[in-house]
């Protein structure tokens, strides 16, 4: 099941501890515009460029993930993200 750029902003948005309105807000544009164009699952690049300044990750971060299977990696209790490995 491939995930859309509106859930992917989302859950970096949850781990970054803040909310797509407020990333909206930072951006300079409104909640409501913003959570169209990524419903339309659309942005512009320069939207996204926006979007990854203000949340400190990399454009690759949001497009990259999109393209692959999703894997829940946030805590379920206190959204953290949760890094597992295998030696």
């Amino acid at each position: 099941m491939e995930r859309n750029i509106k859930d992917i902003i989302k859950d970096i948005c949850k781990r970054k501890g803040t909310t797509l309105r407020a990333l909206a807000e930072s951006i300079g544009t409104s909640g409501d515009s913003l959570g169209t164009t990524l419903a339309k699952n659309n942005p512009t690049l320069d939207t996204l460029r926006k979007i990854s300044k203000a949340l400190g990750v990399p454009i690759s971060e949001i497009v990259d993930e999109s393209q692959r299977p999703h894997v829940n990696n946030l805590c379920p209790h206190c959204g953290k993200e949760i890094h597992i490995s295998v030696s």
